[in-house]
């Protein structure tokens, strides 16, 4: 991929993944795809990143059925990932469509059908395209609903599950890198008209601002980030003293071993 000072680099990004190890050996990831700039730049960073360390990819988009347009751009995502000979997947959600709480819902079949996906055929990295400014929105909407100090530290760069791990290697890179990315070797991406729409919070966001400027946002992020790692690392350290758990289905709680703890620790716990 040709580079410039205003791009993202493969090599950047090869750095980045490096974080995220240990992988197993030729690693299989799936990339989230939506064929917005984002995305699209993730996707072609990461087929590099696979050609670098033997693995594979797939590209996965779900279409949610609630646009007109949204079954021919996930088509349009496939030709333009076939271009560059990297499997792509089509996840459809068809409901049911909640009368409230519509986004919230489609957000959450989203995730889950790309879940479902990886679990059923033994991928065990989720690749999720957010970038500096999703996260610094992410917080700015916290902030406005008086979030606490572990909603404040956003999203993480990884997220463990049972099955599979969600990976955000772009959390750092401003958007306008990865467009000028695409830019730079000519690939057109997918502009969401939701963006503009003000009822949403991220689009409001973006055209008028919000109380904490880009920059406060990602500072609080990284505070709270380090707060919400140390309140996690003492909580799991509790767990190893405080619980033993049977091979019959039931653990035994210490009660003496909570005693030196703070109240925070114990209830999270």
């Amino acid at each position: 991929m040709p580079e410039s000072e205003n791009t993202y680099t493969t090599e950047e990004f090869i750095e980045r993944m490096a974080s995220f190890e240990p992988f197993e050996i030729n690693p299989r990831i799936a990339v989230a795809v939506s064929g917005g700039g984002d995305s699209m730049s993730l996707a072609l960073l990461a087929l590099q990143w696979t050609k670098s360390c033997g693995g594979s990819m797939v590209a996965v988009t779900v279409d949610h059925g609630l646009r007109n347009e949204s079954a021919s751009e996930a088509l349009q995502v496939k030709n333009w990932l076939c271009h560059y000979s990297i499997p792509h997947i089509t996840l459809k959600w068809r409901g049911p469509y909640p009368s409230n709480g519509l986004q919230a819902a489609a957000r959450k079949a989203r995730y889950q059908l790309m879940m479902d996906y990886c679990g059923q055929n033994a991928i065990l990295h989720l690749l999720i395209g957010h970038h500096r400014e999703d996260q610094a929105e992410t917080v700015m909407i916290r902030h406005e609903s008086n979030s606490g100090p572990h909603g404040l530290a956003a999203m993480a760069s990884v997220r463990e599950l049972s099955k599979i791990r969600l990976l955000r290697p772009l959390l750092e890179v401003s958007q306008s890198r990865l467009i000028n990315t695409l830019t730079n070797i000519g690939q057109s991406w997918i502009k969401d008209p939701s963006n503009k729409n003000i009822k949403k919070a991220r689009a409001r966001l973006r055209l008028k601002g919000g109380i904490l400027t880009h920059e406060e946002a990602i500072k609080t992020a990284h505070v709270q980030a380090k707060e919400r790692i140390n309140d996690e690392n003492a909580t799991s350290c509790l767990s190893a003293r405080a619980l033993r758990f049977h091979p019959e289905g039931f653990i035994t709680l210490y009660r003496n071993a909570l005693r030196s703890e703070g109240n925070e620790v114990v209830e999270r716990l």
